[in-house]
């Protein structure tokens, strides 16, 4: 955005406002939803933004696109109160919400690669009886959902094939208290993943076993912390980037967020 002030104040509340203009644009989808009526709007609002010195013009942006209606021809922009709304929104941008989460540098040092939690090739262990025949559990979706990815170092992830559980934890562990080169890890801090889910992971790995109802037992846990992790992903995203909230559908017209657009406060 160019602009006549230059003023390092200036430019800090800006870089807070286009961060949040950036996620929220992103992840409810302006661009796929409006298409170029949107893509024409936001940088001719900010180019007069910056040439009259005033702030990155996030509300005039929506205003604009607001007056048009926020739906495109066969898709709508979601909002926040809706829990499946929310649940669609995170799987959408699954990527993106981990990459915020585990604070991913934009220049990566190493290839990273994307990696099931619970790997993919282990969801044949996810299975219940219908029809007199084995089929797979209704909540087996949830391997591909945005809870079950994070990104891990490509050495890494390739090392680990499909280590699951206690095994595949220990392992990161180790290399991680080891500091090696070859097998570098992110601090724990950074996993986007709490002890909690990491003991939920476990857990699950030990009860799919060939038992209907110890898989049952462990669906339960895998569908809760799948879920709960794709919604958290969501709400931290939205509570470091808090102005990235008013681009959702049920925003108020005054630039408000209605009631549980961050759950976080």
């Amino acid at each position: 955005m160019a602009s006549s002030r230059t003023d390092d104040a200036w430019y800090r509340e800006n870089l807070s406002r286009i961060d949040a203009y950036l996620v929220g644009a992103a992840i409810f989808r302006y661009p796929a939803v409006m298409g170029d009526r949107f893509r024409r709007a936001a940088p001719l609002e900010a180019l007069a933004a910056g040439k009259a010195g005033a702030p990155f013009p996030i509300e005039q942006i929506l205003a604009v696109a607001r007056s048009g209606g926020l739906t495109g021809s066969r898709q709508a922009v979601h909002g926040l109160r809706d829990v499946a709304e929310r649940a669609r929104i995170a799987d959408q941008n699954g990527w993106l919400l981990t990459s915020l989460a585990q604070r991913l540098p934009y220049a990566l040092a190493r290839p990273i690669d994307w990696d099931h939690i619970f790997p993919q090739a282990q969801a044949s262990r996810m299975w219940t009886r219908g029809d007199g025949r084995r089929k797979h559990h209704r909540d087996r979706r949830l391997v591909n959902s945005a809870g079950n990815f994070w990104a891990l170092d490509a050495s890494v992830n390739r090392s680990l094939k499909d280590a699951v559980g206690d095994a595949k934890f220990f392992r990161l562990r180790t290399w991680l208290a080891d500091a090696d080169v070859n097998f570098p890890v992110q601090a724990a801090e950074v996993w986007s993943l709490t002890e909690e889910d990491i003991a939920r992971h476990c857990e699950v790995d030990r009860l799919l076993t060939g038992d209907e109802t110890s898989i049952d037992a462990a669906m339960a846990i895998f569908r809760e912390v799948i879920t709960s992790r794709s919604a958290r992903l969501l709400d931290e995203a939205l509570h470091r980037f808090p102005l990235a909230r008013l681009f959702a559908s049920d925003a108020t017209d005054d630039g408000q967020v209605e009631i549980g657009a961050d759950r976080r406060g």
